[in-house]
């Protein structure tokens, strides 16, 4: 097939212009929208209150030198009275880990479930290290030795053999056998690239044929025309029909490549604004700490 190059700039240029609009309106994985606040949160009533959350601030490291010292009493202490100001998850995480340390085993387990319920963390491992603190036997008073009589003879019976405490069980990833979802907003947008391209191809193509139907026109009505005239009109008239039915083709795939990526864009489920969990920035000892002290 013969075409002329000359529309080809028109073509390169739709091409250039329509990409650009599907970059600045395709949502960027890595920057997931902002998640709403929650109604009914406590924390937010204090959060415009900067005397409070300088006196949260003030109580949550003094809680945390109280811990570093073995102070876990007065550590408990102040780590509650911060929670009532601020309800911040990273307190709620000191708090169990402080009853856990205190050996308060039920509170110590409820206040890990409650924390794992509000950011969707893994505390598998605290879970398990409670476990198996809490499964160990306390140990026995020692008892005096009896002292023996004179010329008596002392028989020592050996110790009682005492069972090991039960292993923890194996920390299991939280995300086991979720199936993976289908990428509806990334083939959605490679859709619609892909019928911009297979559009501005059509566009080329139909000016190709309207460049050949004017030529074949020029050459018909020429009074002084070439030796060679009638095999230059058969080769336009072909031109002109391969062109144009290209274009239509084109601009047919062109329509169903858009309407398919409308479609599974609109089929895109929203982003979970807890897709991802944060990352836990620890301050040592396994206390946690909160961005907003």
């Amino acid at each position: 097939m013969r075409f002329s190059l000359r529309g080809l700039p028109l073509c390169v240029l739709l091409v250039a212009t329509a990409f650009p609009a599907f970059a600045q309106t395709a949502p960027t994985p890595g920057n997931p929208p902002a998640p709403a606040p929650q109604a009914g949160s406590t924390t937010l009533l204090a959060a415009d209150d900067p005397a409070t959350l300088e006196e949260a601030r003030e109580l949550f490291w003094k809680a945390h030198s109280y811990f570093e010292k073995g102070d876990y009493v007065e550590a408990l202490r102040l780590f509650e009275r911060t929670y009532e100001l601020r309800q911040e998850p990273e307190v709620l995480f000191n708090l169990a880990l402080t009853h856990q340390r205190l050996g308060h085993c039920d509170k110590a387990r409820s206040l890990y479930q409650e924390y794992q319920e509000q950011v969707r963390a893994d505390v598998t491992k605290q879970l398990g290290e409670l476990a198996a603190q809490c499964q160990v036997p306390a140990a026995a008073p020692a008892q005096a030795e009896p002292v023996p009589a004179p010329f008596a003879i002392t028989v020592v019976e050996p110790p009682e053999a005492r069972e090991a405490p039960p292993a923890a069980p194996p920390a299991t990833p939280t995300d086991a056998g979720k199936p993976e979802t289908f990428p509806f907003q990334t083939v959605g947008w490679v859709a619609v690239g892909a019928a911009a391209v297979a559009l501005g191809t059509a566009v080329y193509f139909a000016v190709e044929a309207e460049q050949a139907q004017s030529d074949y026109e020029n050459l018909r009505k020429d009074p002084t025309p070439p030796t060679n005239a009638g095999d230059d009109l058969a080769d336009l008239e072909d031109d002109v029909h391969r062109a144009r039915k290209v274009a239509v083709t084109l601009g047919a795939v062109s329509g169903v490549l858009a309407v398919g990526g409308v479609t599974l864009l609109v089929l895109a489920p929203p982003a979970s604004a807890h897709s991802e969990a944060e990352p836990v920035r620890e301050l040592g000892l396994g206390l946690r700490w909160s961005g907003s002290f």
